[in-house]
């Protein structure tokens, strides 16, 4: 079966009633519900690196679709119809946040009959979408994670089940398909959310066979640990990103107590933040900048949430619940991967007071002082694991 993995904070919010920081950051609207707008929900966007964003959206007059804006007119990217007959909201669509020479969009749907039918790992640009892997005729595939990821290079990273049984990470280019990862001698299962750098490595999180899960990052040659359970981690929620560095942020239970955001290379792990005095847990999502900088939402342990980029709920503040947007009052903030580009600017979704929802890029002011690499700015774990094992797949 697909697993289906949710990366926003879904819990009633309260308000936190603060403008603290707000300064770092300018917003711009990108979508919105409500008034004259076509669209009746809104999902939490990723960022490319010019600053647009792509996001999931319900139609007001029925079907959905997958749209992309940098503050401007909204373009269409893919839409129910002749061609596609779903989409799975959140997470949305992933788009590169590093390179001017990816300009798709790569997102799970489902075909209609006349299309084929079954679903597949698809990716668009607003033409003809390219059709990276499917379920259906002589595929080797029948389901899929919902949460794939692309490069620059249009190097598309996901999650698959496979006939006869099985589950596997790949990598797909619209022609072929390649194996980062497959259950088996080492892994079990796979959480169903990948990411993907522009140097073709993979960070997931997977279940060993020999019991316990971890974080790891992968090629089509080689597997390396990023964290386990054990001494300090119990689990992990699932979803990770990576960049160009082969830095990974996760979210993990500790087993020390509480839950925490980090960023592991395979050597090292450093602490983004921990769940206690000030936040009291952490969205599944986060998203890592080419810095090393991490983004992660949170609820407070004051009530509300927001999206944050360290532990200091204050300083490090990038939207929560009881700010003001666009006439209105933040009422719940919903995060994804890919939602920070090398300018710091950061993608996120709102639901205001006035019953709206949505899309806005915060961008910094006058410079990306929130985004700090996290090593120098936070604390560290306090271990060193091991380096990695290569493991064949």
């Amino acid at each position: 079966m697909r697993k289906r993995v949710i990366g926003i904070l879904a819990v009633a919010s309260m308000f936190f009633g603060c403008d603290c920081a707000q300064a770092q950051y300018s917003y711009s609207l990108i979508a919105t519900t409500g008034g004259t707008s076509s669209l009746s929900a809104i999902f939490a966007p990723s960022l490319d690196f010019s600053g647009t964003a792509s996001f999931g959206a319900v139609l007001t007059n029925g079907g959905s679709g997958i749209f992309s804006g940098n503050g401007g007119n909204v373009s269409t990217i893919a839409q129910t119809g002749p061609f596609f007959s779903s989409f799975n909201f959140p997470p949305g669509p992933i788009v590169s946040t590093i390179s001017p020479t990816s300009t798709a969009s790569t997102f799970f749907a489902g075909r209609t009959a006349a299309a084929g039918g079954g679903v597949g790992i698809f990716a668009s640009n607003g033409g003809t979408p390219l059709t990276i892997a499917s379920t259906g005729g002589a595929s080797p595939f029948v389901n899929f994670g919902i949460a794939p990821d692309v490069n620059s290079g249009n190097i598309v990273a996901f999650a698959g089940n496979v006939a006869g049984g099985g589950q596997g990470i790949f990598l797909g280019d619209g022609a072929t398909v390649q194996t980062v990862a497959a259950t088996g001698p080492t892994f079990s299962s796979f959480n169903g959310a990948v990411a993907l750098n522009n140097f073709n490595n993979v960070s997931f999180a997977a279940s060993g066979t020999g019991g316990g899960s971890g974080i790891f990052r992968g090629t089509t040659s080689s597997t390396i640990s990023i964290a386990a359970t054990g001494p300090v981690f119990t689990g992990f929620a699932g979803p990770t990103a990576i960049n160009d560095a082969g830095q990974v942020a996760f979210v993990a239970n500790r087993a020390a107590g509480g839950t925490g955001v980090f960023r592991g290379d395979g050597v090292n792990i450093d602490i983004a933040a921990l769940s206690g005095t000030s936040y009291s847990s952490f969205g599944a999502f986060t998203s890592i900048a080419p810095n090393g900088g991490v983004v992660f939402a949170a609820n407070l342990v004051t009530g509300g949430q927001g999206i944050f980029t360290g532990s200091d709920p204050v300083a490090n503040h990038v939207i929560r619940t009881g700010d003001t947007l666009n006439g209105s009052t933040v009422t719940n903030v919903a995060f994804a991967n890919r939602a920070i580009n090398g300018a710091g600017q950061i993608a996120f979704q709102v639901t205001l007071a006035d019953g709206r929802q949505a899309v806005f890029v915060a961008t910094p002011v006058p410079e990306p002082v929130g985004i700090l690499a996290v090593g120098a700015a936070v604390g560290f774990v306090g271990v060193r694991l091991r380096k990695g094992i290569k493991r064949r797949t």
